[in-house]
């Protein structure tokens, strides 16, 4: 099954579901601006990115590092983003891309439950 980032409007943030077998790093890349895009053009500054089908990660430690400062180069200080992965995927590179964005001054925050994921990115 090929990998794709399936977008969908909630209330009051983005979900981005990724599905398929594995998600290449230049993919979660593009993800990430299409992500901070539809946020901007919907007047969104919550999104929930969800990847609980996604079986392999390829991305590396460095990768994560890139994608934590593409982040914090947008000054996205007043968004919340809340990742979903399964707790399989909680790994070091997964926590380090969180610390990255967070020493950083984002809100960012790795869960593996989506209702608690949602609770988070709603509280205000």
């Amino acid at each position: 099954m090929p990998s794709e980032a399936v977008f969908e409007i909630k209330e009051k943030y983005l979900l981005v579901n990724i599905q398929g077998e594995a998600f290449p790093p230049e993919m979660i890349l593009e993800t990430m601006k299409e992500t901070v895009k539809r946020s901007v053009d919907n007047d969104l500054k919550k999104a929930m990115i969800c990847r609980s089908q996604v079986k392999r990660q390829k991305a590396s430690t460095m990768d994560f590092f890139k994608f934590g400062e593409y982040l914090v180069s947008l000054n996205l200080y007043e968004f919340k983003f809340a990742l979903v992965f399964p707790k399989a995927m909680h790994d070091d590179k997964i926590g380090f891309f969180e610390t990255v964005t967070v020493n950083r001054g984002l809100r960012i925050k790795l869960f593996s439950d989506y209702d608690l994921a949602e609770e988070w990115l709603l509280a205000e």
